[in-house]
Parts: structure tokens; sequence; C-alpha cells
């Protein structure tokens, strides 16, 4: 395997970086407003929106944008009628804060509407809701956030164009809103006003919808779809439509997922990403346009951290930080500068501290933290290693001091969250060596942080599985 040994200098710890600080980049159809770049202008590469550096997530709709800051914050953007959630129906070419309450925890979009949760665990929808999206038991459009149920035990919630799907604490799945091609996966074509438990199992633990089709993956890594199947979006190597869900191979090592138009994109715990379904615009990034009724591999040598589907094209984070885009790329949704379609993946920009994307209807965005993968030579008088890297079950972290010195060795994952301190202290001169156990941490690249008195030094480690 490829060992991604990235060093970053930073002259003084009083810049006093902070890792969960996250800047806000889009691209792409801005009609609407949808960038919220304070413009209606597309925008064929990347563009930073605003100056803050505090995103923590962001979701795409039809033609709007919502997203959460680090602090809790909620905050909309793009065309509205009632799909912002701030009251009114005016579009907003800029952020605009949705409430005050700084205790909002996921967000996702559909075609005109918007679902989250809260930190207490309790569900907000507000927008469009004339196919029962919502799950008020109305459908009946809502201008603010209005609560479904009773219940305060809501983990993660998806949206497809007209139906919602979320998942409880316990582990069990529920659906709501429009059924025409089977999306909820209860068995039936009924279109439900109110979320209605999906099966009897209680150890799901990811999903994502498409247009009209949704997949999920249970705790046991299994992989799950059901819904509209014209276009092999299931991955059942069939184009049957599904009233239930239905499961794709054998494997258990499933990681993330992500549900575009017409097309799927999924992850293994071994950061290989596999792809499936309609691809007459090369959303599926292979090098042809032929459509795939089951997973195939894309780019076997390369390893993957981060993925999001849109209608028609796809957005990737390889482990490296990198970016990459493919499929249509009519208005610029890919940010290549141009307008040219692709077949397969295509590098966007030289960053390497990409961290999260997000996209849907010709438009897309992705967030970077502020520190950036660069190689630093000094990094070989203090042999600050990792290894092995990428790593199974743990990770040595080895430096060499020269003199004795104050010294901190912390480890954080990609949304700048510490998961642990190996060393706080003062040590002597010569080899220290600590262990990253990876027993309870996922897959995925991890950033270990070694600040030596005033210095910092930064190495990226993969986890796998």
């Amino acid at each position: 395997m490829k060992k991604y040994l990235c060093i970053l200098f930073v002259i003084s710890i009083l810049f006093n970086i902070d890792l969960k600080a996250q800047k806000l980049f889009g691209w792409g159809r801005n009609f609407d407003g949808q960038l919220g770049d304070s413009t209606k202008t597309d925008h064929l590469s990347t563009v930073q929106i605003g100056s803050e550096t505090n995103w923590f997530q962001v979701a795409c709709g039809d033609r709007h944008t919502i997203a959460i800051k680090s602090d809790g914050t909620l905050w909309a953007w793009g065309r509205n009628f009632g799909r912002l959630g701030d009251g009114t129906t005016i579009s907003r070419t800029s952020p605009v804060q949705i409430e005050s309450g700084t205790n909002w925890s996921q967000v996702d979009c559909g075609d005109m509407h918007s679902i989250a949760i809260k930190t207490d665990g309790t569900l907000w929808a507000w927008g469009d809701n004339q196919r029962g999206q919502l799950g008020d038991s109305t459908k009946t459009d809502r201008l603010c956030p209005v609560r479904i149920g009773n219940e305060s035990n809501w983990l993660q919630v998806a949206c497809g164009v007209w139906h919602s799907i979320a998942i409880k604490k316990d582990g069990t799945l529920w659906a709501w809103g429009d059924n025409q091609s089977c999306q909820l996966g209860d068995s039936t074509k009924i279109s439900r006003t109110s979320p209605v438990q999906i099966g009897s199992d209680a150890n799901w633990s990811k999903v994502s919808c498409g247009a009209n089709h949704s997949i999920a993956i249970k705790n046991d890594g299994s992989l799950w779809a059901w819904g509209n199947n014209y276009n092999g979006e299931v991955g059942d190597n069939t184009k049957n439509e599904r009233t239930s869900p239905v499961r794709i191979g054998n494997e258990t090592n499933w990681s993330e997922l992500t549900a575009g138009g017409s097309h799927s994109l999924a992850m293994k715990q071994d950061g290989s990403l596999w792809v499936w379904g309609r691809n007459f615009e090369g959303q599926l990034g292979v090098g042809t346009i032929k459509i795939s009724t089951s997973p195939i591999q894309i780019e076997s040598q390369v390893k993957w951290s981060q993925i999001a589907a849109g209608l028609t094209h796809s957005i990737a984070i390889k482990s490296d930080g990198t970016l990459w885009t493919w499929g249509e790329n009519y208005f610029g949704q890919l940010g290549t500068g141009d307008t040219t379609d692709r077949t397969s993946p295509v590098q966007i920009g030289n960053g390497t501290n990409w961290s999260k994307v997000a996209c849907w209807t010709f438009f897309s965005f992705g967030l970077t933290t502020l520190i950036d993968n660069v190689e630093d030579s000094r990094a070989e008088t203090i042999n600050f290693n990792a290894s092995p890297n990428p790593f199974f079950d743990e990770v040595n972290i080895e430096f060499n001091l020269t003199s004795g010195n104050k010294v901190s060795l912390q480890v954080y994952n990609l949304s700048g969250s510490e998961i642990s301190t190996l060393f706080e202290g003062s040590l002597d001169a010569g080899t220290h060596t600590y262990t990253l156990e990876g027993t309870n941490i996922a897959s995925g690249e991890y950033t270990v942080i070694l600040t030596i008195g005033k210095e910092r030094f930064v190495r990226k480690v993969i986890r796998v599985k």
C-alpha cells in the first residue's frame, strides 16, 4: 500500500490553528443564489463562500443549500418558497441563519424540502410537503422548521426528491413521503405523510436517498437497496423495481455510501470505491457511458475517504486529501474551469486538505481544513514517522528529540475533532514511541499533530480494516 507521508511545519504555536475550522467552497450553477457567494453568477471553478472558517456540514437541494457551522447554528441560502426555513419565501444569495439555536447536528436536503436533527435527537423538517415528505402527518408546506413526532432518538436523516428516510438510535429504519417508485421500502407503493418503520430489523447504521431509490448499510457492513431500478441504481444485477430492501452482494465490509439521481456510490472499509447505475453522463467515472446494474470498482489502486453523488455527477476525496470529480458538467458543477463532461475522475486544483463534499442538481460544495498536506524535509531531522501506515490494529508514532522539551502528541479526524491525546508534558532527549490503537476508531484518514516547544509537525495516518 502507498504510504501517505504528509508533513506540515507551522512556524509558531502562536498561529493558534484550529483543527475544527473549515472553509466552504462552491461551484457550478448559481441562478438562484444556491452557491451563497452573494451573486447569481455560475462558477466553473471553486470559489470560497464568505470568509468564515467554522463550517461543519453542508447539504444540497435542487436549488437551495443548508449548512451547519461548528457552533451548532443552522444556515440556508438559494431559492426559497419555504425550503430555506427562514419564515419567508424570499430567495437568498448569501447564508441566512435559521432560528437562533446552537444545537443542530445533521441536515439533508430534498429537491424542495429540508430535514435536520438537533443534538437532543429531535427531528425537524420544512419546505415543500405536497408528497408528505416532511413527515408531519400533513401535506401542508412549512416556512419554518416543525418538529416531527415526539421522539428524541433520531440518529441520521436522508432526503430524496420527494421522500425521506431516517435511522433511530436503536438501529430501526423509518421512511415517509412519495412512494410511487417503491423508494420507501415498505413493500407497497403507498405514499406516507408520517414515518413508517421499514421491516423489523434494528441494525441499520447509514442511509442515503437518490431521486427515487434508497441505499443503506447495516451494522454488519452489508449493503442494501430498494426503489426505482430502471437504470440499475439498486445494484442487484437487475432492472427490477424493488419494494423492500434487497441485499447487494455478500460482502460485509461496506463503510460509506451516497445515492445520486439514478446512480449510486459506496466505499468499502479498505478505501475502495464502487459505483453502479445510470452512466449516460459519465457519472460512474469508469471511462465509459455504459450503465452498470451491479457495483464495479473505480480506480482499483486508489484509496478514497469521502464521496458525494449529484443528479448526474459525482465528487470524491482521496485519502491524500485531494479532490476529484466526474460526470455531467453543463453548468460547471465539476469545478474543472470548463463545461466539458468527464467520464473519469479529474483532479480539482492542487489542494490536499479537502475534508467533506456535497452536491446535487448542477452545483457542488466542498469543505477544507486549515491544515494542508505540505512536504517538509525537516521531518527527517526528528525522524517523525508512523508505522505501519496504513495500519490495521495499531500504528506506532515515533520521533526523536535532540534535547529536552515540552511535547504534545494529539490525533484528530478529518472533521477536526480530537479523538486521542497520546502524550502531553515534558520529555528528555532521545527517541520516543507512542501507539494509537485502531480498535475503537473507524477506517479512514487521521491527522497526527506533534508539537515540540513552539513548532508543529503534521502526519497523516490511514486506518483500514
